[in-house]
């Protein structure tokens, strides 16, 4: 057997635990000088003096004479070659890693924020205050939650339609002048009078929205592109985004009524989630802390597709999304702060070593 052989048939009984206390000690004796547990900056020229190091120190070995030393020699010849490819991978992998890191902070973008703005019966657009979270729109006029009025703004005498709308990278409470309150998730919009007449109290909305809909004998309905959610008063999640696959109606508390059009009609309790698809409306049992967990501040994963995730990401960081190659079909759970930069996201999520990102702009590379 060659005298290489033999050294690698000796790290592998070492590897395997067969090796007797003799062997171990040959082998350990290396690895005692050659230690990679330091705790150190990890760069080129750090990988650099460590390689240079093990190079010496193989040079030492195989220059080595002497029966007695032979297997030693062997050994450690063998140990280093191992060490050295391990020690490679080991920088490599870090700077890999950190340029993996660098693309995402590189160019980083912050959470989304209060943003809405209001359109008037007369076309005029108020940009709401960022820095209030919430709007009332009543019989007194316009005023934010804290009673700040806005502006001079004086609404008609009668019925005029009012359009709430945050952006993407916004969000917004509306209080609507039955006392039902209103919070809009990013990129979503409702259409509502500023007075409800007639036999029922209407809004149309675009997006996602969570209602805490005042007690009133009169009906509440919301009304999305192809359902309407009919109730008295209760507290529900509407997801009616036009670039999701399903429409979903969460109930949290109280009694729902969910039509799609033509003809489908089903009554949620608390704790069931209706889900739209085409035509076809069914129930099923709801996860309600991850339908509002939007609202609460927070992204919720739960067994989710990658293009799944980056839609909602989309919304909120107000970023689009490229893929360069099929993001296959890995699914992510999880919880993480909607407070967080994107870089911070998308970081834990690459952490899972199944995907990676780059955000180029206002565009984040999946790939």
């Amino acid at each position: 057997m060659q005298q290489e052989d033999k050294g690698k048939v000796l790290l592998q009984k070492y590897l395997d635990g067969e090796a007797n206390a003799e062997e171990q000690a040959m082998v350990e004796s290396w690895q005692l000088d050659f230690s990679l547990l330091e705790k150190r900056p990890l760069d080129d020229k750090a990988a650099l003096n460590d390689l240079a190091e093990i190079k010496k120190e193989l040079n030492s070995i195989s220059g080595a004479v002497g029966k007695g030393r032979l297997w030693v020699s062997v050994a450690a010849a063998a140990a280093v070659v191992v060490l050295c490819a391990g020690l490679w991978f080991y920088y490599s992998s870090y700077k890999q890693e950190s340029n993996l890191r660098k693309d995402l902070y590189a160019n980083n973008i912050g959470p989304g924020k209060n943003s809405a703005t209001l359109t008037l019966a007369s076309g005029e657009v108020l940009e709401l205050n960022g820095a209030k979270s919430g709007i009332v729109v009543d019989a007194a006029g316009l005023r934010y939650k804290d009673g700040t009025v806005l502006g001079t703004k004086v609404l008609s005498s009668g019925s005029e339609v009012i359009t709430a709308a945050t952006p993407k990278g916004g969000t917004y409470q509306v209080s609507l002048p039955d006392g039902t309150r209103v919070w809009l998730n990013s990129a979503s919009e409702i259409r509502f009078p500023s007075r409800f007449n007639g036999q029922k109290r209407r809004i149309v909305l675009s997006g996602e929205a969570y209602f805490e809909v005042a007690k009133m004998t009169k009906p509440f309905v919301v009304a999305t592109g192809g359902q309407e959610v009919k109730v008295l008063g209760t507290h529900f999640n509407v997801n009616s985004y036009k670039d999701e696959l399903v429409t979903t109606t969460t109930l949290l508390e109280g009694a729902v009524q969910v039509s799609s059009l033509p003809g489908n009609m089903v009554n949620l309790r608390p704790g069931q989630q209706s889900v739209l698809s085409g035509s076809a409306l069914r129930v099923s049992p709801a996860d309600t802390d991850m339908a509002i967990a939007w609202k609460e501040g927070y992204f919720r994963f739960k067994n989710e597709s990658v293009p799944a995730i980056m839609r909602k990401l989309s919304r909120w960081y107000d970023v689009e999304i490229v893929y360069r190659g099929d993001p296959g079909k890995e699914a992510f759970g999880g919880k993480i702060s909607r407070s967080k930069t994107l870089a911070e996201v998308l970081e834990m999520l690459q952490s899972t070593k199944k995907i990676h990102f780059k955000i180029e702009e206002r565009r984040i590379i999946v790939q």
